[in-house]
């Protein structure tokens, strides 16, 4: 039973320090989720509090960012081992073997895009349901706006109306979008 307290740490109060700050960690995690996740408390979060919210509910995605970097990286050592394998020679037979890197740098850079490519269409994917989802979200608020704007008026100067506010309001997202 020491040995689950402690987590392999060595000391006699390393465990109860574990635990403890296990504790912390559940109490500040409840707060964020409370205090960040939903939807109706991001109009009075600051800047920072509006970022934390996006990215904790996934408003904007990292791995596409992370696969970009990687994929860049993995095409520049494919291609700097394929010009070190260029000027290969076997050692005892005096053969030039820059074939194989030619072979490296032509084959490993096609193959690294495609399996870059495969990885990527997942999250286009998931790009393009968040960018519908968003589209029929707004055509509700058009809708929604058109049926409150005036009984009275016509249903065509309904739907101006809530375009034109949806217009304005989609603005003011795309300024706030542009200062982060």
């Amino acid at each position: 039973m020491a040995d689950l307290l402690t987590f392999g740490f060595v000391g006699s109060n390393s465990g109860i320090l574990v635990f403890v700050l296990l504790i912390v960690v559940l109490f500040v995690s409840m707060i964020l989720f409370s205090e960040l996740i939903p939807e109706k408390k991001r109009q009075g979060l600051g800047k920072l509090g509006k970022k934390l919210h996006d990215f904790f509910n996934f408003k904007y995605l990292v791995t596409e960012k992370i696969l970009q970097f990687l994929y860049i990286f993995a095409t520049l050592v494919i291609l700097i081992y394929g010009i070190v394998m260029l000027f290969n020679v076997e050692p005892w037979t005096g053969k030039w073997r820059g074939y194989i890197g030619l072979l490296i740098m032509i084959g490993g850079t096609v193959v690294a895009r495609l399996a870059f490519e495969m990885s990527m269409l997942l999250i286009l994917a998931v790009k393009n349901i968040i960018q519908i989802n968003n589209k029929l979200k707004n055509w509700n608020v058009q809708e929604q706006q058109a049926e409150k704007y005036d009984s009275t008026a016509s249903k065509s100067d309904s739907i101006v109306y809530a375009v034109e506010k949806t217009a304005a309001v989609k603005e003011e997202g795309n300024e706030n979008n542009l200062e982060n």
